[in-house]
């Protein structure tokens, strides 16, 4: 029960208002503490495996080798295109070893990536392949020029 602190009058619990005057009565004292609100946890849907594809974790991955091949034969292309840009030194005889190097590297990825993880990406070790090839043809034409200006210049110079 709740007093009316306006006209004194006795209301039922509950009551927002006096029944005699009308004023607002006091919020009660206690109040019964509501019990939380749980959410229903409802289960995660799962896709079907397809076969021939992999699971969102599994990733077919490439090889380390493979990547360095990558690496590798990028750089000897920069080598490469830095000698022309500057004078001729012992650095720019880097772009062969490199090309070298980054073919049997990217042989051996190739290799190892399909024995190890069928339908693993052979691309890194394949763009190895094919930088470093271009960077090697490159330095065999060039080369070839040089040889053929040094005999062209060798006859130029008997002559006199």
């Amino acid at each position: 029960m709740i007093t009316c602190s306006h006209c004194g009058q006795i209301a039922a619990d509950g009551s927002a208002f006096c029944p005699n005057c009308g004023a607002a009565l006091p919020a009660p004292y206690f109040q019964q503490p509501q019990q939380p609100v749980q959410q229903p946890v409802y289960p995660q849907p799962q896709m079907p495996p397809y076969p021939g594809y992999p699971t969102p974790c599994e990733q077919p991955g490439t090889n380390g080798k493979a990547v360095a091949s990558l690496v590798m034969g990028i750089c000897s292309l920069l080598v490469w295109l830095l000698f022309l840009t500057n004078d001729f030194d012992a650095f720019s005889f880097l772009s062969i070893p490199l090309g070298i190097i980054s073919i049997v590297m990217g042989a051996v990825a190739k290799k190892e990536i399909r024995r190890t993880t069928p339908g693993g990406s052979t691309a890194l070790a394949t763009a190895g392949i094919v930088c470093s090839i271009i960077s090697l043809a490159l330095d065999v034409v060039f080369f070839v020029l040089v040889l053929i200006f040094v005999v062209i210049l060798g006859m130029a110079l008997a002559r006199f």
